[in-house]
């Protein structure tokens, strides 16, 4: 790709299955939102009622082909016994802001996934200067991995901060 991602749903991802990673691959100040499959916020998890007093009154419409009746009859039996639930939704954990100085004007910026490694990388220069910033969440380790590296003769100056995603803030909107 040949500019970084604005929104969420541009950002390049990696992960592993347990851990995931969205790169939106700006130079100066970017955002890798990381998440776990653990995370989810808002819901309301009841226990069941105890309606197996019910099975022989739903057997009974299956037999005589009440399907449609059949279909909304542990449902509608929950909301009587006073179930309730509220699905939870995905939150990502936390934003990794990773800043650079650049030290000249940028040229040659991309930003690629490669599918069969899983690796993130973005790569651009600075003048002369070969600069990259490399990302994969590792399987077997559980963990993400991210290399940032430069060819400038001064070397490289980075900060890297690691907040925790704003609870409240689930699909882009505040709740």
């Amino acid at each position: 790709m040949a500019k970084p991602a604005i929104r969420w749903q541009d950002a390049l991802p990696g992960g592993n299955g347990r851990i995931g990673a969205l790169v939106y691959g700006n130079i100066q100040e970017d955002t890798i939102l990381i998440n776990h499959e653990e995370l989810w916020y808002g819901g309301i998890t009841q226990d069941l009622p105890d309606l197996s007093q019910h099975l022989p009154e739903l057997r009974s419409l299956l037999e005589t082909g009440n399907y449609s009746e059949a279909d909304r009859f542990f449902p509608d039996l929950m909301k009587k016994a006073g179930y309730r639930t509220r699905t939870s939704m995905f939150q990502p954990g936390f934003d990794l802001k990773v800043r650079l100085a650049p030290s000249a004007a940028f040229t040659h910026y991309r930003r690629e996934l490669d599918m069969e490694t899983g690796e993130i990388t973005v790569t651009w220069k600075e003048q002369e200067a070969c600069l990259s910033k490399r990302l994969f969440v590792s399987r077997p380790d559980d963990l993400v991995v991210l290399s940032v590296r430069s060819t400038l003769p001064a070397g490289l100056h980075a900060d890297f901060q690691l907040t925790v995603h704003h609870p409240e803030e689930v699909c882009g909107q505040r709740l």
